[in-house]
């Protein structure tokens, strides 16, 4: 498995773990749904930074 592939697959699991939308995801880290689309689908990954926004809205 790709880092890109596990990416997608823990970003999306914790957005529908926490019943929120991508746009809501995304506002709480300040990027944009497009970003997150392109995260949850493997498209690309996020950046170190976002990474550790991510961690912090787990």
């Amino acid at each position: 498995m790709t880092h890109g592939a596990y990416d997608a697959a823990k970003i999306l699991s914790l957005r529908r773990r926490l019943g929120i939308t991508q746009e809501e995801l995304a506002r709480r880290i300040g990027t944009t749904v497009c970003a997150v689309d392109r995260w949850e689908h493997g498209f690309s990954q996020p950046e170190e930074a976002e990474r550790a926004l991510l961690a912090g809205v787990a």
